[in-house]
């Protein structure tokens, strides 16, 4: 099932990690050493977390195409994940 959801990418004083991730609509943190990397942990968590509402029969928020507001330091972005061809690689 194809999903996109936004994400917030704050950079930190963090030397090794400096990418913290906010994952909103499913109340997710995760972190990266890089951009593409935050990017990629998100659409990670994301798949992760869909695929275990579903194990679950739990809701799973619908899509959401809005940006939140963020401050200007901070990257706000959506994220396409797509847990059927994900659940294949698991």
């Amino acid at each position: 099932m194809n999903r996109i959801y936004p994400i917030v990418i704050i950079k930190t004083d963090d030397k090794l990690v400096p990418y913290f991730v906010n994952i909103p609509d499913l109340n997710g943190k995760t972190q990266g050493t890089t951009i593409y990397d935050a990017i990629q942990m998100a659409r990670d968590y994301i798949n992760l977390k869909v695929t275990e509402l579903e194990d679950n029969h739990e809701p799973i928020p619908e899509s959401n195409y809005s940006l939140p507001q963020v401050k200007k330091s901070d990257i706000a972005t959506l994220v396409d994940v797509d847990t059927a061809k994900y659940s294949k690689f698991e």
